[in-house]
């Protein structure tokens, strides 16, 4: 099952290098809003979320698999 990300959650984000196998940096951060996009040529949706970084006190857009929801502690 996937885990469903929406605006305000606590995340960690992972920015891999263009061979999409190393990561480049990691942080935490909060997403500010979820974008949606239509793909044509595939009919299937596309979504990114932008990211507030906390390291960077900037934002940044990361797709779903670059993102992992902090868990709540019991």
């Amino acid at each position: 099952m996937e885990e469903q990300l929406k605006k305000g959650d606590l995340v960690h984000w992972y920015e891999p290098y263009a061979d999409d196998f190393a990561v480049k940096d990691v942080g935490t951060g909060i997403i500010l809003k979820k974008i949606s996009y239509d793909v044509e040529f595939s009919g299937e949706k596309y979504e990114n979320f932008e990211v507030f970084r906390t390291k960077y006190n900037d934002t940044m857009r990361f797709e779903s698999r670059e993102l992992k929801k902090f868990e709540k502690e019991k």
